[in-house]
């Protein structure tokens, strides 16, 4: 969630502070649950995720987190039965055409 929201990146130390007291006062599910009805809000997920995704910087956290939901999934590679997502990371293969492909995909097919 941390690469999503940005919240570590700067000044951690204060953050994680916070986000401790938060955990010891609500508990660790109470606490995770404020923290993405603040900062993962539809407009989130509507806008920001969409426009953050079309950036084609490979170190893009949110394409990050994408490739890891893939790997996680199993999922294969663009009209391929035989490559997985995995195999697509490991190799560095084509993989600006694979995030174009599925974006397609999803937006229009799914």
């Amino acid at each position: 969630m941390s690469l999503l929201t940005g919240k570590y990146f700067g000044s951690p130390e204060s953050t994680i502070d916070n986000d401790i007291k938060g955990i010891s006062k609500n508990g660790v599910e109470k606490e995770l649950k404020i923290i993405e009805d603040g900062e993962l809000s539809s407009a989130f997920w509507e806008i920001t995720l969409v426009k953050e995704l079309e950036k084609s910087n490979i170190n893009n956290p949110f394409i990050n987190v994408f490739f890891a939901a893939q790997v996680k999934n199993n999922d294969e590679g663009f009209l391929s039965k035989d490559i997985t997502i995995s195999n697509l990371i490991q190799h560095r293969g084509d993989i600006h055409t694979y995030i174009s492909e599925r974006i397609f995909k999803i937006t229009w097919f799914e």
